[in-house]
């Protein structure tokens, strides 16, 4: 029978090795805490690429709504704005997908983790 204490024993850890993030909880939570993080990462990865996806391919509604881009102007030429934009967009779809793979932590520590180390 599975306890429903959340209190960790200090001689005996129920679940995991110690030290352990879930160590002395009941199992059934540490399961609903899991599923719900890969739930809303997920959920948030499908946002940002939409929303990525969305700027990308509606650049002309995003620049009616938003205005035009000085920088992107200056850097780009004339129509800098709406290749900012789908950059911008592309950029947003990519990491998105990161985020509901999981693999923007890797991405990270392979970006910049040689200034840390």
């Amino acid at each position: 029978m599975i306890s429903t204490s959340l209190t960790a024993s200090p001689s005996r850890h129920r679940l995991g090795r110690e030290g352990s993030r879930f160590t002395g909880y009941n199992k059934s939570i540490v399961i609903h805490v899991f599923l719900m993080e890969w739930f809303w990462r997920i959920v948030i990865g499908l946002l940002i690429s939409a929303i990525g996806v969305s700027l990308t391919f509606k650049t002309q509604w995003y620049l009616r709504l938003l205005g035009r881009v000085p920088f992107a102007e200056k850097v780009f030429g004339s129509g800098g704005t709406r290749l900012f934009y789908k950059l911008f967009g592309a950029l947003m779809a990519i990491i998105g997908f990161m985020v509901m793979t999981d693999l923007m932590d890797n991405f990270l520590e392979w970006l910049i983790g040689g200034m840390f180390g």
